[in-house]
């Protein structure tokens, strides 16, 4: 590709793997719910597998709980119906109390928990938790999508636009810079120094201060205070900003491999990798 030619717009693989993280987590929490397995989906007092034995202890780590009971057997808890209330009773509980439990068979956890005297978890709040929280996992993978459907479309449709743009242009584009070359660049406005920005790059050579920065959705090329060439975009694709300056051949922007540049008369001043 010579120095005239318009870069190709096109995916960058960061983008691409940020587009798919997304769909993937998404998928993920909308299984992890179980709501389409139905495993969480409450069950009738007589669809419960019941359990009678003498209270051993109680343990909790991070995202379980579950019941110890002297005869080896043990049972675990959801962790949204493990409440601050139901805990400090568990704990209160001395050993060889004994403890009547309901299981619910799908998902095998414990959704009701009785003393001789005392109920410590009740059979239909608990499945109400259980299933509210079902719900609260299925949604927030579902917005995951929605997010990641709208970026995708977005992608797409600036992609196809810069496309047409290119080849409208193209075919001017060697002309121009020819015509161009050797002549100086007219300003297109002073940069804005209190304005809130990016600095992509920026390198010192000579009397030239080169700035490759990003206003809100407008990368920006600033030689010595001026604004000489511009690129908006929302997604950043592959671009390039020239300017002509005293003679000199000035250039940044974005390449196909994912990095910024700055280049003064063909040279590579500065190159360096951006994800983001």
């Amino acid at each position: 590709m010579s120095k005239y030619d318009v870069p190709e717009k096109r995916f960058q693989f960061p983008t691409i793997l940020a587009v798919l993280g997304i769909f993937v987590f998404g998928i993920f929490f909308i299984y992890q719910s179980g709501y389409f397995s139905g495993e969480n989906e409450p069950i009738p007092r007589e669809a419960a597998v019941s359990y009678v034995g003498e209270f051993e202890s109680y343990e909790v780590s991070k995202n379980y709980c579950w019941i110890n009971f002297q005869d080896g057997s043990y049972y675990a808890i959801h962790a949204h119906t493990e409440k601050d209330e139901f805990r400090e009773a568990m704990k209160a509980l001395s050993v060889g109390t004994r403890l009547s439990i309901l299981v619910n068979p799908n998902n095998d956890y414990v959704i009701e928990v009785k003393t001789d005297t005392q109920e410590l978890l009740n059979f239909d709040t608990s499945q109400k938790d259980i299933r509210a929280s079902e719900y609260g996992y299925m949604n927030f993978g579902i917005v995951l999508c929605a997010i990641d459907v709208i970026l995708a479309s977005a992608l797409l449709t600036e992609w196809l636009l810069k496309l047409r743009r290119n080849k409208k242009v193209q075919h001017t584009c060697a002309s121009v810079y020819e015509v161009n070359e050797g002549y100086d660049t007219p300003a297109l406005r002073s940069a804005d120094k209190h304005v809130k920005c990016r600095i992509l790059l920026e390198k010192q050579i000579g009397q030239y201060h080169i700035c490759y920065r990003r206003v809100k959705k407008t990368n920006e090329l600033v030689i010595n205070g001026y604004v000489y060439d511009e690129y908006v975009a929302l997604i950043e694709f592959e671009h390039a900003l020239y300017a002509m300056v005293d003679g000199h051949r000035f250039e940044v922007g974005f390449d196909a491999e994912s990095y910024s540049y700055i280049k003064f008369d063909g040279q590579n001043l500065v190159r360096k990798m951006r994800l983001i």
